[in-house]
């Protein structure tokens, strides 16, 4: 977690979901923006020996649990063998209603 002019900032790495990741940072909320990796773990790529983290879906359910203003979509084209695409990210943020901003990086207002 980074604090910077007042706003909280999660940059997660590589990170999987589980209870207590969301239980941890629940003690830090509010949190303004956060970095989550969407390049998953998944049978196919396990089974090539890739390791993966959350999807799409989770990383943005976990940004819908924990309420947070802004998401950035990250490690999902650093290796075309483990990568996603941008336009599988957008599909997903406007197929629903989610309650937070989907921002590049490089686009985050903090």
């Amino acid at each position: 977690m980074i604090k910077s002019h007042e706003k909280k900032i999660y940059v997660a790495g590589d990170t999987s979901l589980c209870e207590e990741l969301i239980s941890t940072l629940n003690r830090f909320k509010p949190i303004d923006c956060a970095l989550l990796p969407v390049n998953e773990d998944n049978f196919f790529r396990r089974r090539r020996g890739i390791v993966g983290n959350m999807s799409i879906r989770e990383a943005f359910g976990l940004a819908e649990e924990l309420s947070i203003n802004q998401v950035a979509p990250v490690h999902w084209d650093m290796f075309t063998i483990n990568s996603t695409s941008q336009g599988e990210i957008d599909a997903v943020y406007n197929a629903y209603s989610w309650n937070f901003l989907l921002k590049k990086v490089e686009d985050l207002v903090l």
